[in-house]
């Protein structure tokens, strides 16, 4: 019997209960079943689950130019477990709000989507208070103000998105040394998002990614993403809780 058919079993016993009509002694007997697969197989329904995820696409407008916040995007793809995928500015229809597309389970793409708008306000936040201090106005004596403002906001968005990465990281291994299944539920989530993204874009190629810059705008950009608070809201946890940026 394969994987497959081993958890489909497990789901029609899973639904033997007094509940859907089931008697009692019906539903006693199909939990004896249903954990007799499972100590056997080495399986549980969270596998199952994973195996029937629904997925969801959605947009982000990052503008023609693309506004610097897309330099956090690796993060944001870590820490939200989505696919991303940058899209031509020019080939948007009227089922493309944007040409940055987030896809995977509905609550992750969610939290993607409200993570970039929230990173791209704090970021122009910091980038106001950035021009309102001696350093940008000594600057804006040498170099163009668009120059500027790219090194600085390039460089926080780079920061953002590592520290993104590292708390990803943090949460895998956390997750790891509490328990071995839920490291292989989290690699079979990755493979099927990976799969099902790549039927709706067999062409996905290798986009280039920007240079952070240098000087002291960037040097300001950088600790202005270390100042950024990170921290999980209310639902933390790797079923995706929502962040918190202050």
């Amino acid at each position: 019997m394969d994987k497959k058919e081993i958890l489909n079993r497990m789901k029609m016993f899973s639904e033997r209960t007094i509940d859907n009509g089931c008697s009692e002694a019906e539903a006693m007997l199909a939990a004896q079943k249903l954990s007799e697969l499972q100590a056997k197989y080495n399986v549980s329904l969270t596998e199952l689950d994973v195996q029937e995820m629904d997925f969801e696409i959605n947009y982000f407008e990052a503008g023609k130019r693309k506004h610097p916040v897309v330099c956090s995007l690796n993060g944001i793809r870590d820490f939200c477990q989505v696919e991303i995928l940058m899209h031509s500015y020019t080939r948007r229809n009227d089922n493309t709000s944007g040409n940055i597309s987030f896809f995977g389970a509905p609550h992750n793409v969610q939290n993607a989507l409200y993570l970039m708008n929230l990173i791209r306000a704090t970021m122009e936040q910091e980038f106001a208070q950035f021009k309102t201090q001696w350093e940008y106005q000594d600057l804006r004596m040498r170099h163009h103000p668009q120059s500027i403002r790219s090194n600085f906001l390039n460089a926080m968005g780079y920061r953002i998105g590592d520290r993104l990465k590292r708390m990803a990281k943090d949460e895998n291994q956390q997750v790891k040394e509490q328990s071995s299944t839920g490291t292989d539920l989290v690699v079979l989530a990755g493979q099927k998002r990976d799969l099902e993204h790549r039927k709706m874009f067999p062409r996905i190629g290798t986009a280039r990614g920007r240079h952070s810059g240098s000087g002291s705008a960037a040097s300001a950009g950088a600790a202005a993403g270390d100042r950024a608070s990170l921290s999980r809201g209310v639902g933390s946890g790797s079923s995706g809780g929502t962040l918190r940026l202050s």
